[in-house]
C-alpha cells in the first residue's frame, strides 16, 4: 500500500533536511582523541543530540501515540548560507528527539520527531508552527502523523534560546 502523498513529503522533506545538515553540524573528528567543537547536550537519561550550537530551555509535551512530557536543554544552530535552513532546532530526552528546521532559503518549516516506537512529521503548512528563523525559538502545537502510518501524536513544544 503507497503512502498518502502528504506523508510521502512528509518522510522526505526531513531525510534531506539531515542529509545536508550533516557536514555542517559535525565538529572535529570521529575517533575518540580528537579535538573538535562542543558536543549538543544531552537529555537527562543520555540521550544524546547531534546537532551542534547554542543551548536552549526546551519544554515538550506529547500526547497520542507517544505520552510523554519533559524539560531539557536543548540546541539551535543558525546558518548564515542559502544551502541549508537559516535555523535548526533540537532537543532529546527519554527516548524521544524532536527536530525542528525554520523555513527560509527555499525550505518549508519542518518538525519531526523520533521515538523507540518510530517518527512522526508535522505536514508542511500546518497551523501550530512557529519556528523563528533567526534561532531565538520555537513554538508548536500542532499534530504529527506517522511516517509509517499508525495514530498521530499531538506535539506541544517551545524552545527559548
Amino acid at each position: 500500500m503507497t503512502p498518502p502523498r502528504r506523508l510521502r513529503r512528509v518522510a522526505v522533506v526531513p531525510a534531506t533536511l539531515l542529509l545536508l545538515l550533516a557536514p555542517t553540524a559535525c565538529g572535529g573528528s570521529d575517533d575518540d582523541g580528537g579535538s573538535g567543537g562542543s558536543g549538543g547536550s544531552g537529555g537527562s537519561d543520555g540521550a544524546s543530540q547531534s546537532l551542534q550550537g547554542a543551548g536552549c530551555e526546551a519544554d515538550v509535551e506529547l500526547t497520542g501515540a507517544v505520552e510523554q512530557a519533559f524539560t531539557a536543554e536543548g540546541t539551535v544552530a543558525t546558518s548564515e548560507g542559502d544551502a541549508a535552513p537559516p535555523a535548526s532546532y533540537q532537543v532529546a530526552d527519554g527516548g524521544a528527539e524532536l527536530t525542528a528546521f525554520a523555513g527560509g532559503n527555499g525550505f518549508d518549516p519542518t518538525v519531526l520527531l523520533t521515538t523507540d516506537a518510530g517518527s512522526w512529521g508535522v505536514p508542511t503548512g500546518a497551523a501550530g508552527v512557529e519556528i523563528a528563523a533567526d534561532g531565538s525559538g520555537l513554538t508548536i502545537d500542532a499534530e504529527a502523523e506517522g511516517i509509517a502510518g499508525g495514530d498521530p501524536v499531538q506535539v506541544v513544544a517551545t524552545f527559548e534560546c
